[in-house]
């Protein structure tokens, strides 16, 4: 390759690791990564919260458990409206997140924690959603 090339490294990366997103209106978002590794095709959910670890805990409800929580798999499709793709998967969990106080607007890490069984979606590394930081740089500079 012939030149002086530099490589344009911002904007919107493919997720590559299991990521959950708590958002404003009170759902839980597991992206593609996450859904497709531990809940593939669950219908309900069960809810757990750490309160010493700050952590949420999830695992695939069996048979009509009363405390589970419906899975709505998100999806995009083609402009024509004929392939769909997977996006990941949407947990309603107003009522959980404002009786633990969770924050909202976090994408955080998961990992598969074998002593509980449980999916856990790590509260404490978890940071700004992406439009929040972008409104905050938006501030900095324009362009001259």
């Amino acid at each position: 390759m012939e030149g002086n090339w530099n490589k344009y490294k911002k904007g919107r990366v493919q997720h590559r690791v299991p990521e959950a997103r708590i958002k404003k209106n009170g759902s839980i978002f597991l992206n593609r990564v996450a859904t497709e590794k531990w809940f593939p095709e669950a219908e309900k959910i069960i809810l757990f919260y750490d309160v010493d670890g700050h952590r949420i805990g999830l695992q695939k409800a069996e048979g009509n458990e009363p405390y589970a929580r419906r899975v709505r798999m998100v999806s995009q499709k083609a402009r024509d409206g004929s392939i769909q793709t997977r996006l990941g998967a949407r947990i309603a969990a107003k009522p959980f997140i404002e009786e633990f106080e969770i924050p909202l607007e976090r994408v955080c890490k998961m990992y598969f924690e074998d002593e509980s069984g449980l999916v856990v979606i790590d509260l404490k590394g978890g940071k700004p959603c992406h439009h929040n930081r972008r409104a905050a740089s938006s501030k900095k500079s324009s362009i001259k």
